[in-house]
């Protein structure tokens, strides 16, 4: 299918993704058991995020700035470009999807997933990466995860993804992973896709 616009020519490219930085966790009093983390951070319905998320193929790489908010039945997701000006907004709701650009062109779909590759290029899965920004597995999934020292996830299998969770801060109270880094599992070079998202704010909405 021929892309209605290519992310790629709108977007400062960088030919180099930082690679994950891995450390050894410090153990520490009072650790939220996985359980626990899984239970309560599943119930995070309605919050905002601020990040950067860099997206490497095999021929093309860029990134964007992510402004992301979460309100239980409704979801808006914006990327912006360099010096903050906007890419493309999502909203998605019960009656589906809708994209908006910068031109004032729109697009209806059904899922996030397949609108954004559809306008953008990329696979990206929101969906599942709505649940990995917390540092959790999605529920109801099928997924093989690891856990780390601290009792805190540290890598998953998911849908044909292998994802990767590090550098866990604070924000607003809840310990989440500071980078996420996402890859699929394609069988072809053609096939992968390679995702890092930057976690630099986070607010529970209120």
């Amino acid at each position: 299918m021929k892309r209605l616009f290519n992310l790629y020519g709108l977007l400062l490219m960088s030919t180099v993704m930082l690679t994950a930085c891995v450390s050894k966790p410090i153990p520490a009093p009072g650790l939220k058991s996985w359980v626990d983390r899984q239970q309560d951070y599943t119930h995070l319905t309605s919050w905002e995020l601020r990040g950067r998320l860099g997206l490497r193929s095999k021929n093309e790489s860029g990134a964007v700035t992510v402004v992301w908010q979460e309100s239980g039945t409704h979801r808006q997701l914006r990327l912006l470009g360099p010096a903050g000006q906007g890419l493309i907004k999502l909203d998605e709701d019960a009656s589906g999807t809708v994209i908006h650009d910068r031109q004032g062109q729109s697009w209806q779909g059904a899922t996030p997933e397949a609108l954004i590759s559809q306008v953008t290029g990329w696979d990206i899965p929101l969906t599942s990466l709505r649940w990995w920004v917390l540092g959790i597995v999605e529920p109801d999934s099928t997924a093989e995860y690891r856990l780390d020292e601290q009792d805190r996830l540290a890598s998953l299998e998911q849908d044909g993804w292998q994802v990767s969770f590090s550098k866990y801060r604070h924000f607003d109270g809840y310990e989440l992973p500071g980078t996420i880094i996402f890859q699929s599992a394609g069988n072809r070079d053609d096939d992968m896709l390679r995702g890092k998202l930057i976690l630099k704010e986070w607010n529970r909405s209120r």
